[in-house]
């Protein structure tokens, strides 16, 4: 008889949890500003990825209307070296100033954006090149979806 009560308060209480209306929200619903220009200063490799995973995820059909400029920086350096006195990692950071306006509107603001990251060094030179890329790629990426992030917060604030 005492096994039979637990296995229904169990039962009750997995269903009260399971049914509590959680629901997964999309970033892009809070995303309530049209970019209509993004002007870019320091790295252009980086502004340029920045931007286009910027305009990507911004809607075309929204009543505000915003302008960004982007100030960028890149540092390498030595991370770690051997018994050798070789390099055989780096660290990358990006930082990045981010200053917007609604267009308008005296609604203005800034921020300012650092990621870092690392990676290894290869005996064959292209395969560093590439750990590289692929580090500053997965930087770029954080740091955009920060940007739209803290752009949404403080939009919406106002």
């Amino acid at each position: 008889m005492n096994k039979i009560t637990f296995i229904i308060k169990i039962t009750i209480i997995l269903s009260l949890i399971t049914g509590c209306g959680f629901k997964v929200v999309k970033k892009s619903d809070f995303i309530n500003y049209k970019i209509s220009d993004i002007e870019t200063i320091g790295e252009r490799k980086i502004n340029y990825k920045i931007r286009n995973n910027l305009l990507l995820d911004a809607k075309e059909d929204k009543p505000k209307v915003i302008s960004i400029i982007l100030n960028t920086t890149k540092d390498k350096t030595i991370k770690e070296k051997n018994s050798n006195n070789e390099i055989t990692k780096y660290l990358i950071g990006v930082n990045v100033i981010v200053n917007f306006k609604e267009i308008g509107k005296d609604n203005s603001g800034s921020f300012s954006l650092s990621k870092s990251g690392e990676y290894s060094v290869n005996s064959q030179h292209s395969q560093t090149l590439n750990n590289e890329k692929k580090a500053t790629d997965l930087i770029i990426k954080d740091i955009s979806d920060e940007i739209l992030d803290e752009l949404s917060t403080m939009i919406n604030a106002t």
